[in-house]
């Protein structure tokens, strides 16, 4: 992928490639999901009708095959890609934010209403300001649900409060609860 950043390289990818960026995450290398997330949105051709094709070439007006635009297949696995991201369901619990980028919860953050999952309905809002990340849940997932939540930066911070308790048992990469949580504030 890294090669097709040459100047004047010259290439035809699939965006199927989208399948990647989830082993990625699933590995805990979740800025080379990022990576290879926006290198492949940069492939929309063109720009302004945000959709990819099921063949994505180097030269803008390259005459070869396109196929489909857009391609759901591809949409699909997007959208996959982004669930991924933000939330896995495992057989032992809901992991929150395990591929989701720094500057997805920069600014004004992101948030997610009523995303059907295993264990039930999850509505979160993540933002970060300055050093201090809020991870808010609403009611919707099942009481007694495991959640883990995992840092963005994938850095130990020096404090973490869940509901307002002070807690020790987190890591760089993040911290396992053993239920839903209203909000949880990690201070580095």
């Amino acid at each position: 992928m890294r090669k097709r950043e040459a100047p004047d390289a010259l290439f035809a990818c699939t965006p199927y490639e989208l399948r990647n960026i989830l082993t990625y995450v699933h590995l805990n290398r979740p800025q080379d999901a990022d990576e290879l997330l926006r290198d492949l949105l940069s492939g929309r051709r063109p720009a302004e009708w945000q959709v990819l094709a099921e063949v994505v070439h180097s030269r803008l007006r390259h005459p070869g095959y396109l196929g489909d635009m857009p391609h759901t297949w591809i949409g699909s696995e997007y959208a996959r890609t982004i669930f991924g991201m933000l939330m896995r369901e495992d057989d032992a619990r809901l992991q929150l934010l395990p591929g989701a980028p720094p500057s997805w919860v920069a600014g004004g953050g992101l948030r997610v209403g009523g995303l059907p999952t295993a264990y039930g309905a999850l509505s979160m809002s993540a933002r970060q300001q300055d050093a201090t990340l809020r991870v808010t849940l609403e009611p919707g997932l099942r009481d007694g649900t495991p959640v883990q939540v995992w840092w963005p930066t994938r850095q130990r911070p020096k404090n973490v409060a869940v509901d307002g308790k002070s807690r020790s048992d987190f890591s760089a990469d993040g911290i396992a609860l053993e239920r839903p949580f209203h909000e949880l504030e990690a201070e580095w």
